[in-house]
């Protein structure tokens, strides 16, 4: 059941890049419905032997019930409201056995039907995750449109590191213990690592790379750019988005600011820096980005490598609910790792 008006758009980077930015602003056109974000392939597609086949009746309520539950565990409240609001677990499991034979046709329904609803002709998915589900995503959508959000790994980690301070009590402690630098470092490298595969599977004008730094400084310019990747016709409200800088606290404004840029020379250290650099070289230069000479304490440098595999299970322990099954989670990350090596 492919989408037969437009081909879909996934915006997909590491996370903290501007990809939830990008997909406010392609959000606000009046041709593409944009949710939240929509882990579909770590969750719903990674346990598909689980949840078993459409064509079976107990295949299709399982699979009903947990499409039907994805915004609510993923901290989407008001997508999970709204699609409360249109259809029932019983309604879309009915759905999924009349018309889907397979996966790709589960997902473009639950798309479909929501997209539809709100009178749009064009949906995306906005997951920065999705792209370690690339390939996935290629034998799915092979001409969908792929947006890349890149972002200085310095200032990544700036933002990765302060995330905990605009969230609620109950996630303050999970957001502290996702941050390490040398796993956050290898988490923007892996993610950098697959713009080679995506640049394998997608026709050259399927995909767009679009720099935080571009996009904040000249919004703009970079939306008119989107638009013409998308192909509709340039809206100037899509700028009109709340901008949320949550590393420096719940700050919201109704204009796109760019003094994050550059802000890891006041947020991570100097020994962060060296790690991130030096885990990061591959793919900074290609992206533009330069590194500086830094000077470092050798034993805190050597302590913050013996910590990182404690600090590899906490994090893994402390996102469990969020990451989907542990073993395709894994795989998709290391297969990235090894890309290229």
């Amino acid at each position: 059941m492919h989408n037969s008006d437009s081909s879909p758009i996934f915006i997909v980077g590491a996370p903290r890049s501007g990809t939830t930015l990008t997909a406010k602003i392609l959000g606000r056109h009046p041709a593409i419905f944009m949710p939240g974000e929509t882990h579909f392939f770590d969750d719903i597609y990674s346990r598909r032997n689980d949840l078993g086949s459409p064509d079976t009746r107990k295949g299709s309520i399982n699979i009903a019930s947990e499409l039907f539950s994805l915004y609510g565990r993923y901290n989407e409240p008001r997508d999970q409201q709204r699609l409360a609001s249109l259809v029932t677990v019983p309604e879309l499991a009915e759905q999924i056995h009349a018309h889907c034979k397979d996966y790709e046709e589960i997902f473009s329904l639950f798309m479909t039907l929501q997209m539809r609803a709100q009178s749009r002709h064009i949906w995306g998915n906005n997951a920065p995750r999705d792209i370690f589900s690339i390939d996935d995503i290629s034998n799915f959508y092979p001409n969908a449109k792929i947006i890349v959000c890149v972002r200085d790994p310095r200032d990544f980690l700036g933002s990765y590191k302060g995330k905990w301070r605009a969230t609620d009590d109950r996630e303050i402690q999970r957001l502290k213990s996702l941050y390490h630098p040398v796993i956050t470092s290898l988490l923007w490298s892996t993610s950098m690592k697959q713009l080679g595969l995506i640049r394998d599977l997608f026709p050259r004008e399927c995909v767009f790379i679009s720099p935080y730094e571009h996009l904040v400084s000249s919004p703009a310019d970079v939306t008119e750019e989107l638009c013409k990747f998308v192909g509709v016709p340039y809206d100037a409200s899509m700028l009109a988005v709340q901008f949320t800088n949550s590393s420096d606290g719940a700050k919201s404004t109704a204009q796109i600011f760019s003094s994050s840029v550059g802000k890891w020379r006041e947020r991570i250290s100097s020994e962060e820096v060296w790690i991130c650099q030096k885990i990061c070289a591959g793919a900074m230069a290609p992206l533009g980005y330069r590194a500086i000479k830094v000077s470092v304490n050798p034993l805190t440098l050597g302590q913050q490598f013996l910590k990182t595999p404690i600090a590899l299970i906490t994090a893994l322990r402390a996102n469990r609910h969020k990451r989907g099954p542990l073993l395709p989670y894994l795989t998709r990350r290391l297969s990235a790792v090894f890309r290229g090596t």
